[in-house]
């Protein structure tokens, strides 16, 4: 990962500096395929990443996407790009691991149609868990993977704008959209006509780092490594710290299920880079890969990859099969803790600050006309009839800074000023049917009913 980010840093210095995280979690993708890192969940899950990055035009995504498709190549991992689902299996079919790397990829959705992609969701619904895959073809011979035959992760980008499309491609937040990690990139816009000519010296500094990078991967060609995270859960008899967070966090199921599966994989992906040391020797790097510890693995095979042979033949692939665990436990769940606060900061959304700073405005001036709205009527009057998800996520936001409460009776869902107070004496909000005033005493807490009290909560 260290000869990845120093490569990163000297081909695109102005990416690494504003956005390290998203260019580390690319070097994770490649690591991935290099040392096929699957981890001791339910059923041996591999460490595959989805990873889209968001973020607008001019911003370096295209770019650390371009120095990745590169790399991999050179790692001798398959890269493919923008194709159809049937195009992609059969891309399986012959190359077991394979990076999808697609730039650009709202764009192509809204060009070419979804009809184009049609499918696209389920197959990796399939490839996410290494399930069989089949297709059967009129004009051309059927395609069957066979199950954990392959290994596969994708890197994709799309700007802001076009995010909420993709996510309601792959199936939305029940569908496949909740297996793919979106990284929200700074929208800071990097120079036009700033040109930079490596020294010398970068240049056989970068030709040092790539040439470890092979190394790597040589070594570890017929590695394959199964990483014990026993240490991050339950401590004696207790819930982990991490188990309590993701239980106190405030989210959804689907995205509390996204950020443990990837702190999992992150976690497994950062202790076998720990095993990978690289020094210099006489002015070439040398790699060193530490397995003093690794025990012998018995049980299923992980991995039963196939390549194609002379005679376009199935063939094999032996790996040998490492299962590895943390150095230090102590260490390993505080990185993980890491990981996971890294996530939560980082949570995708549908909206930029200016959109938010605005809404909070037209929601302040409507709150003071009339100081509790339905949900309707603050849609139409607020948010101009913007998709539902975008209105849960503005609600949602308002409501975590404190600008609106929620509260819902019955089926209708209120947004109230907080400054408001309720009125025991008839269980009303302030509209014109309550006869106290707002100011009036018997809307303090003390003199509220009984059932007032119950149905709605002092703000």
């Amino acid at each position: 990962m260290h000869q990845w980010m120093e490569l990163a840093r000297e081909a695109h210095p102005d990416v690494v500096e504003k956005d390290p995280e998203a260019t580390k979690l690319i070097g994770a993708l490649l690591l991935e395929h290099v040392a096929k890192v699957f981890y001791n969940d339910f059923g041996s899950p591999p460490a595959t990443l989805f990873l889209v990055l968001v973020a607008k035009p001019r911003s370096g995504k295209g770019s650390l996407l371009r120095l990745a498709d590169a790399v991999a190549r050179r790692l001798g991992i398959n890269v493919t790009g923008d194709v159809t689902p049937e195009a992609l299996a059969e891309e399986l079919s012959e190359h077991w691991n394979t990076i999808q790397i697609w730039e650009d990829m709202g764009k192509s959705l809204t060009r070419r149609g979804k009809e184009y992609y049609s499918g696209l969701d389920k197959l990796l619904n399939n490839l996410y868990y290494l399930s069989p895959v089949t297709q059967r073809r009129k004009q051309a011979k059927s395609i069957y993977l066979r199950p954990r035959s392959y290994l596969f992760s994708f890197a994709w980008d799309t700007t802001p704008e076009e995010w909420g499309a993709v996510q309601e491609f792959l199936g939305g937040e029940m569908g496949f959209a909740r297996r793919v990690l979106p990284i929200r990139m700074s929208d800071e816009e990097l120079p036009y006509f700033e040109f930079k000519r490596p020294s010398a010296e970068e240049a056989e500094d970068a030709a040092k780092r790539l040439m470890a990078m092979e190394l790597i991967a040589h070594k570890l060609k017929d590695a394959c490594f199964l990483v014990d995270l026993s240490a991050l859960g339950r401590r004696d008899e207790e819930e982990g710290e991490l188990e309590r967070r993701i239980r106190r966090l405030e989210a959804e199921r689907s995205e509390k299920s996204r950020i443990s599966d990837y702190v999992k994989k992150l976690t497994a992906l950062s202790i076998v880079d720990s095993m990978i040391r690289v020094r210099e020797v006489g002015g070439r790097p040398e790699v060193e890969i530490d397995l003093s510890k690794a025990k012998e693995y018995r049980g299923h095979e992980l991995l039963e990859a196939v390549e194609l042979g002379e005679e376009e033949r199935p063939r094999p692939v032996e790996l040998e099969v490492y299962e590895v665990g943390p150095n230090d436990e102590r260490e390993a769940r505080m990185k993980a803790l890491v990981i996971f606060e890294q996530l939560v900061r980082r949570r995708m959304t549908l909206l930029a600050d200016e959109d938010v700073h605005r809404y909070a405005e037209l929601t302040k001036e409507l709150l003071k006309r009339r100081t509790v709205v339905s949900k309707r009527q603050w849609w139409f009057e607020v948010v101009k009839g913007k998709k539902k998800r975008v209105v849960d996520e503005v609600l949602a936001t308002l409501e975590g800074l404190g600008i609106v409460n929620v509260r819902t009776v019955g089926k209708t869902v209120f947004i109230i000023d907080p400054s408001a107070r309720i009125c025991g004496n008839c269980g009303k909000f302030m509209t014109p049917l309550c006869s106290l005033g707002v100011d009036h005493e018997a809307v303090w807490r003390e003199t509220l009913m009984e059932e007032a009290e119950e149905c709605f909560e002092p703000l």
